[in-house]
């Protein structure tokens, strides 16, 4: 399974494109390393890990819709809110592996 990029440009209320897909395939790759102990099968079945993935392509793709990278960073290069929340709804939802000691 993957994530899929026509999802993603349903999120972005953009047509599917090089980008959009650019963006998925990033993303998908992030969760993967982040996720690498997890079955990519159990993985991607996992809803909350497919919309962590979704939201983290989105994002993704304004940083590189935006000339100063981000929207809404501000001339000290800090985050605007709302990008620093979903960042860590993307965290949240994505998950980390639990490596047993």
């Amino acid at each position: 399974m993957s994530l899929d990029p026509a999802k993603v440009a349903a999120e972005l209320g953009v047509p599917l494109d090089p980008r959009v897909t650019d963006c998925t395939l990033a993303a998908q790759a992030w969760v993967e390393t982040r996720r690498c102990l997890t079955d990519p099968a159990a993985l991607w079945a996992d809803a909350a890990v497919e919309r962590g993935a979704i939201l983290y392509a989105a994002l993704l793709h304004k940083q590189r819709s935006q000339a100063q990278g981000f929207p809404g960073m501000d001339a000290l290069g800090t985050f605007a809110e709302d990008t620093g929340a979903t960042m860590s709804q993307v965290y949240r939802l994505v998950g980390a592996d639990v490596i047993a000691i």
